[in-house]
């Protein structure tokens, strides 16, 4: 039986829309563009299943390389086009999840404390400005996937590679149903 990232379970009274991972030519579009503009982030998202909003939250400090983790303890919303930072409603919501080697051998040696995506003066990325960013990235790359899309890549590359299906519902941040039976 082929697992997936359909094995984990949202929530029961999260409105669900079908959302399939990338295929594969897709992902290997996104290992090869990581070095377009923008491209860090399609990465960034592949290899650590943020969501849209946590990888815009992340600063250089988030990163630690001392432990290989990268700490998702905030996240980016809009309003209209402002941005703004949110905290988690709970402490489930903030999480450590590996910093894999592909990925910290992209990010740059030395992080600055500031966002990882930002504005030219340093600020939270705007509404507008993510959307032309990831619409040229996508353009130039010929990548077609959401960033949502994405994140369900990294769910199944976790259980294709045999990780245990309790370990990447934490990583994935659901509060899912689990069976034993997806759990060898």
């Amino acid at each position: 039986e082929r697992m997936s990232a359909s094995a984990v379970k949202p929530p029961r009274n999260l409105t669900q829309t079908h959302r399939d991972a990338p295929p594969p030519e897709q992902i290997e579009l996104i290992k090869k563009s990581a070095g377009l503009p923008f491209g860090l982030f399609a990465f960034l998202v592949y290899y650590t299943g943020c969501r849209r909003g946590e990888a815009l939250a992340l600063t250089g400090a988030d990163i630690g390389r001392k432990k290989n983790l990268v700490h998702i303890k905030k996240s980016v919303y809009h309003v209209g086009n402002s941005p703004h930072i949110k905290q988690p409603k709970s402490d489930a919501g903030c999480r450590d999840v590996p910093l894999l080697p592909a990925l910290a051998k992209l990010l740059p040696k030395k992080l600055g404390r500031g966002y990882l995506f930002a504005e030219p003066d340093g600020g939270l990325l705007t509404n507008d400005h993510f959307t032309s960013l990831y619409d040229a990235y996508r353009d130039a790359s010929g990548v077609t996937v959401t960033a949502h899309q994405i994140r369900h890549g990294y769910a199944t590359a976790l259980l294709e590679s045999g990780v245990r299906i309790f370990t990447v519902t934490y990583l994935y941040q659901f509060a899912a149903e689990m069976y034993e039976k997806h759990d060898p």
